[in-house]
């Protein structure tokens, strides 16, 4: 039985780039709201949750992708 972590199996990498697409514009607002003299901790968490979901989600089409070049090797 193979344990490790993956995108659920019926997540596609168009999903995953899509999802990202929106974090990623969701970072950029977020960012805009930070005021330089005026820290907002709850600000800088929800941007701290947003930079690591698009962390994984690209940690997930870099295995998805990888494991794509595997099965390619494999069947060649």
């Amino acid at each position: 039985m193979d344990t490790r972590e993956q995108p659920a199996p019926d997540v596609t990498a168009q999903d995953i780039e899509r999802w990202l697409d929106a974090d990623r514009e969701r970072l950029r607002r977020l960012e805009a709201r930070r005021l330089p003299d005026e820290p907002d901790e709850v600000l800088e968490a929800e941007i701290a949750m947003v930079e690591a979901t698009i962390g994984q989600l690209t940690a997930e089409l870099r295995y998805m992708a990888a494991v794509e070049r595997r099965q390619r090797t494999i069947k060649a």
